[in-house]
């Protein structure tokens, strides 16, 4: 069965506004970026023979949608993603920007916020109570200095925003019967 691919309109407005406003190199650095990150995720899922429904791409970024997956699979498709991201970074003397984009979208990825890479992978090792504690903390100390920054340097509303999506940003959770890896 091939996956469902799916690209939202939201996908395709956010990528305009960015060939807009971001040098060409800088943006095709950070395309390269993110698709390695969603290539480590598929190339687990594949390794480890757990069925993949869907792909879809749009303002949140790409999820792939899965089959039901045991504790052990999530977290080595969830840590699949970061993995390769910093693979490509081993690369900075060559291609630079996408190794700084790589670099970037790792750390972003890893933060225990949301549904990113970074609590799911938490989940997994301590389980939901102590993943949900780390995001609350995390979400706060985040927002805290987002708060100094856009006083101090008028940058934090860019880590605010960040905090904001992250929060409303949701997928399936490790006990539906559908899961999502980002």
């Amino acid at each position: 069965m091939k996956p469902d691919i799916r690209i939202e309109a939201s996908a395709c407005i956010w990528g305009a506004v960015a060939i807009l406003i971001v040098p060409l190199r800088w943006l095709m650095g950070a395309v390269v970026a993110a698709a390695v990150h969603e290539m480590g995720h598929l190339l687990a899922l594949k390794w480890m023979e757990v069925p993949v429904r869907g792909i879809q791409i749009g303002f949140g970024g790409a999820k792939i949608e899965t089959g039901v997956m045991t504790r052990w699979e999530e977290l080595v498709a969830a840590a699949a993603g970061p993995t390769s991201g910093l693979i490509l970074v081993l690369f900075a003397r060559w291609i630079p920007c996408c190794a700084v984009c790589a670099a970037v979208q790792t750390v972003f990825n890893l933060l225990p916020v949301g549904e990113q890479d970074g609590k799911r992978i938490l989940r997994c090792l301590a389980g939901e109570r102590v993943s949900g504690i780390c995001e609350k903390v995390v979400a706060a100390g985040l927002t805290i200095v987002g708060v100094k920054m856009l006083a101090a340097w008028k940058m934090g509303i860019w880590l605010l925003g960040f905090v904001t999506v992250a929060a409303v940003h949701r997928k399936f959770s490790c006990k539906k019967t559908r899961q999502a890896v980002q």
